[in-house]
């Protein structure tokens, strides 16, 4: 599994996201930001791993799940669950396998359902059985854009 940095800019990046952009939306600072994904503490370059907190404030701006971020993070590590209260309890081997499989079926549904990532990602995209080029892609995404300010 990739590092939770790395992990962070590919979420922030798929949404297009600059450093100050996704400061503003989560609260965090854009440096701060910056130095997760980039794994390291400035001046000391020694490891940096965000609490379960910061994990909880990128979860709601990059509309992710915050179990995924804490489990990446390896927070949820296969014998402790850490809940979005911070309260930890100690899990069984099903109940980490069951509860991995959620995670992953739930971010797989929520990718699904995402207009913004569909749009992005498909090849092609129809309306009423026409295909759309890439400009109209581009139009329909920033008038939903729009729509949702």
């Amino acid at each position: 599994m990739e590092p939770i940095g790395e992990y962070l800019k590919k979420l922030r990046t798929q949404l297009k996201l600059s450093f100050r952009e996704a400061a503003e939306k989560s609260g965090l600072s854009h440096s701060y930001i910056r130095y997760l994904e980039e794994g390291k503490r400035p001046g000391s370059n020694s490891p940096i791993n965000p609490t379960p907190e910061t994990l909880k404030k990128l979860s709601e701006a990059y509309n992710h799940m915050y179990e995924d971020l804490l489990f990446r993070a390896g927070y949820l590590n296969g014998q402790m669950f850490i809940d979005a209260e911070g309260h930890t309890r100690t899990l069984t081997d099903e109940e980490t396998s069951q509860h991995i499989s959620i995670i992953l079926r739930e971010q797989n549904e929520r990718e699904r359902a995402d207009i913004g990532l569909i749009l992005e990602r498909e090849p092609s995209v129809y309306f009423h059985g026409r295909p759309l080029d890439a400009d109209e892609i581009r139009r329909i995404n920033d008038m939903i854009k729009l729509w949702l300010q």
